[in-house]
C-alpha cells in the first residue's frame, strides 16, 4: 500500500544505539514491505536532516531513510545551508516537508501558509528536484493561526502557481 513510518528519534544515546534501535524497527518493516522514514525534530537526537542521514548510513537498511523538515532545519539555524543539506541527504531522503517560513523566530514565523514568509520556498523545492528527489511533498500545518480552510487554500493556491510556472 506505499505506507511509511515516521519514525522520531528522542532520548539521550549515541549515534550507534540510534542506529541498532532504528535498524531493528526497519528490519521488522521490511518483512511486510514497508519503509521507515526518520522524521527530524528540533530538541530531538535526530534534530536535523544531516542528523537523519548520518543514523541511515549507520543502520544501513534499504527500507530506511529521512524526512527532509523545512521547519525543524529553520529552527536548526540552518537557513543559508539549505540547498548544501538537501543535496547531501538526497541519497536518504523518502520524504519532504515544507510550509511558507520566516528564516528564523518561533514556531509562528517557521510554520505558516506556502507563500508567506521570507524563505523562498519555491527555490527549496527546485534544490529538491535538482537533487532528484521525486518523492512526495508533504505541507506542514501544525499550529498554523487562522481559518484552517482558509489557510489551506491560500496554500493551494500557492502551490498551483508553482506548478505552472518553470
Amino acid at each position: 500500500t506505499d505506507t511509511m513510518l515516521w519514525l522520531t528519534v528522542q532520548g539521550k544515546c549515541t549515534d550507534k544505539q540510534a542506529a541498532q534501535v532504528v535498524g531493528e524497527i526497519a528490519d521488522a518493516a521490511a518483512k511486510h514491505d514497508v519503509k521507515v522514514a526518520l522524521y527530524p525534530h528540533h530538541g530531538f537526537h535526530v534534530a536535523t536532516a544531516r542528523d537523519a542521514h548520518r543514523i541511515t548510513q549507520l543502520a544501513n537498511r534499504k527500507n530506511l531513510g529521512l524526512t527532509f523538515n523545512l521547519c525543524h532545519e529553520l529552527r536548526a539555524g540552518n537557513a543559508k545551508d539549505l540547498p548544501e543539506i538537501i543535496r547531501d541527504v538526497a541519497p536518504s531522503l523518502f520524504l519532504a516537508s515544507i510550509n511558507g517560513a520566516d528564516s528564523e523566530g518561533s514556531w509562528d514565523r517557521l510554520i505558516r501558509p506556502l507563500g508567506e514568509g521570507s524563505i523562498d520556498v519555491k527555490q527549496v523545492v527546485q534544490h529538491l528536484q535538482t537533487a532528484g528527489y521525486t518523492g512526495p511533498i508533504g505541507l506542514q500545518c501544525y499550529n498554523v493561526k487562522g481559518d484552517q480552510k482558509g489557510n489551506l487554500a491560500a496554500s493551494i493556491k500557492v502551490w498551483k502557481q508553482w506548478s505552472a510556472s518553470p
